[in-house]
């Protein structure tokens, strides 16, 4: 699991501060439009309309709500969830209550399927906060698929097909040259791509031995054309309330945990729940995601 959330605060590095405003970009929420970026950060206005994924698959038909939330209908009972983990219940027999991905402890550390959260990843069962008597969260944790070395540094997994293939390069573009089989850091210092819109003068450094390409600090401003609506103020992590209570209604459920997980691994945007980020380092880091899971199964204190 440290391997992961390295692997994820890496990930999470290459959206640094200091990135040109106004760039249109994507903020991986798909109950937002005219997403731009705004102070190194890709924001959008939220909309009420049509269809997206709240990462929730106890959870049907999802769409974006009147506060721009995407939330859904619960799915059938005992509908299979979290890679094989556990099924679709309700931790109390309660019409109306909404279901959660619940399942036996005895399946922790058991292999699950990930794929449905991307390409490339293996996972397996964790069961958090089983209490005598109730059911486990049960969650596929996620981690990359690893292939063996080829030789000359390739062999890696296609994400098109999620299959090891001996002709992909292991290095990181850029940053990385191939050093007597093994990827060494290179260019440190010199441009490179990060694939952000919001970072554009991006460079090569050095992060856990490993070459990255990291944000960096643009020098002067660029001019900011004038917005066509509303322009929303990124969100301060809160000092207070419940770590994972992305919506502040004083509760934490399985999709705002799933939402956690997303972000930790880069796969969602911190702006999609800043509440995770209790220390305000711009990260969500393994602890976080713990704090997340105690309140979700005790009462939401700050």
């Amino acid at each position: 699991m440290r391997i992961l959330f390295g692997l994820a605060v890496a990930t999470l590095l290459l959206a640094g501060p200091g990135a040109a405003r106004a760039q249109q970009c994507d903020d991986g929420d798909q109950c937002t439009a005219n997403d731009m970026c705004r102070e190194g950060m890709c924001t959008g206005t939220p909309i009420s309309s049509g269809g997206c994924d709240d990462y929730n698959e106890c959870t049907v038909n999802d769409r974006c709500g009147p506060d721009g939330e995407c939330t859904g209908d619960s799915a059938p009972l005992n509908t299979p969830c979290g890679g094989g983990c556990g099924t679709c219940q309700s931790f109390v027999p309660i019409p109306g209550v909404p279901l959660q991905c619940l399942g036996d402890e005895a399946n922790n550390g058991r292999p699950c399927d990930a794929t449905f959260q991307g390409p490339c990843l293996q996972g397996a069962c964790q069961m958090f906060g089983s209490v005598p008597g109730f059911p486990a969260i049960a969650i596929c944790l996620p981690r990359p698929v690893e292939c063996p070395a080829s030789g000359n540094c390739k062999g890696a997994c296609n994400p098109e097909t999620g299959q090891c293939d001996n002709s992909l390069p292991r290095c990181f573009p850029d940053c990385e040259r191939c050093e007597q089989g093994e990827c060494v850091p290179a260019n440190q210092g010199r441009a490179c791509e990060d694939f952000d819109p919001c970072s554009p003068q991006s460079k090569c450094d050095v992060l856990g031995g490993r070459g990255f390409c990291v944000a960096g600090v643009p020098s002067g401003d660029t001019p900011t054309p004038t917005p066509t609506g509303p322009v929303p103020t990124p969100t301060v992590p809160p000092s207070g309330g419940c770590v994972g209570d992305c919506n502040g209604d004083g509760e934490v459920t399985i999709n705002e945990l799933i939402i956690g997980v997303n972000i930790a691994l880069g796969s969602a945007q911190l702006t999609q729940c800043p509440s995770f980020d209790r220390s305000g380092d711009g990260e969500v880091a393994i602890n976080e995601l713990i704090q997340g899971v105690n309140a979700a199964l005790g009462s939401c204190e700050g």
